[in-house]
C-alpha cells in the first residue's frame, strides 16, 4: 500500500521544519530495522534512518581520512492484517560515532503492552520532550540506553534503563539480542576499552 498524503506529512513535518531553518531533514537513506508480527495478523515495521560520510583533513604533511556512521531517527509503521497503514510514528534519535556502528541503531521488541524500541542517547535528551530536537551523542561518558514505548493508544513514552555509570559500558545494540517479547540480552562494551576485548553482558526484562 502507498503512503497517503496524510501519511507523508507526517513523515515530512520534522522534515518541513528543519529546511525552514536551513538545516538538513530527512535523507531518504533508510533501513528496515524489524518486521514483527501481532496475533491479529497486523504487524509493526520499523526503518532506521542510516548513512555515512568521510571528513577528510590535511595538517600540511600528510592526510587523514575519517568515516562518520550516522543512525537517525526511527519510523514505526503499524499495518493491519490488510496490509493498510493504521498509525506511523517517528522516535527523534541521532547517533554519528567515529569508524564504528557498534555503538548505532536499536533492538525493537513487540508484545501484548505495545511497541519498545531500546537504543543509545544523550543524557542531555532525557531532559527534553520526546518529540524535541535532540542532539548528537556528544561523548562515550554522556551515551545512556533508553527505551521509547508506543502503547496500544498510540501514546509514547521513554525511560532510561542504564548508563556507563551503572555498567561501566556502552550498549551495543546490532550485538544484543531478543530472547522472547519481553527479555532481551545484551552486550555492553566497556569504555576505555575500544578494542573490543572487555564486554559486559546481562538480559533486560520489559514488565508484564
Amino acid at each position: 500500500k502507498e503512503f497517503s498524503s496524510e501519511d507523508l506529512d507526517i513523515l515530512n513535518d520534522e522534515d518541513n521544519t528543519k529546511r525552514d531553518k536551513g538545516e538538513e531533514g530527512l535523507t531518504g537513506n533508510f533501513k528496515l530495522i524489524d518486521i514483527s508480527y501481532l496475533d491479529d495478523g497486523s504487524a509493526y515495521v520499523t526503518l532506521e534512518e542510516n548513512y555515512s560520510y568521510t571528513v577528510t583533513n590535511y595538517n600540511g604533511r600528510s592526510w587523514t581520512y575519517t568515516t562518520y556512521y550516522v543512525s537517525k531517527d526511527i519510523i514505526v509503521i503499524m499495518v493491519d492484517d490488510k496490509g493498510e497503514i493504521q498509525t506511523i510514528n517517528t522516535i527523534p534519535k541521532r547517533q554519528r560515532f567515529a569508524e564504528t556502528t557498534q555503538y548505532n541503531s536499536t533492538i525493537v521488541v513487540v508484545n501484548e503492552n505495545g511497541y519498545h524500541a531500546i537504543y543509545n542517547d544523550d543524557v542531555d535528551n532525557l531532559k527534553k520532550p520526546i518529540g524535541e530536537k535532540k542532539k548528537y551523542i556528544s561523548s562515550m561518558k554522556d551515551c545512556v540506553a533508553v527505551m521509547t514505548s508506543i502503547d496500544r493508544n498510540n501514546k509514547m513514552k521513554r525511560i532510561s534503563l542504564f548508563d556507563k555509570d551503572d555498567t561501566r559500558a556502552v550498549l551495543m545494540p546490532q550485538n544484543s539480542v531478543k530472547m522472547n517479547d519481553y527479555e532481551i540480552f545484551f552486550i555492553a562494551l566497556k569504555s576505555g576499552f575500544f578494542s573490543g576485548t572487555d564486554r559486559r553482558i546481562g538480559t533486560i526484562t520489559l514488565p508484564h
